[in-house]
């Protein structure tokens, strides 16, 4: 598994616990990310590499504890 990739998903669970821990956030907050692989693994809330799914049940507390509907959604910087 890429470093980049783990290092884009403690991004977005670095996101989520902000998220969690300011009060009177709840609602929908998109992310973007342009890591394709973190995003789809989020989506799906699994993935083949052990690091990363590690990193994904650590961030279940977060997502259960707050009204808050995280979405992910993937970007590409090369047309920038």
């Amino acid at each position: 598994m890429s470093h980049s990739i783990l290092q884009e998903t403690r991004a977005i669970k670095a996101e989520l616990k902000h998220l969690v821990r300011t009060s009177g956030l709840a609602g929908r907050h998109i992310n973007l990310c342009d890591s394709r692989v973190a995003v789809g693994a989020w989506g799906k809330g699994r993935s083949s590499s052990r690091k990363l799914n590690s990193l994904l049940r650590s961030c279940l507390p977060y997502s259960f504890l707050d009204s808050i509907q995280h979405h992910q959604q993937a970007v590409s910087y090369t047309h920038l």
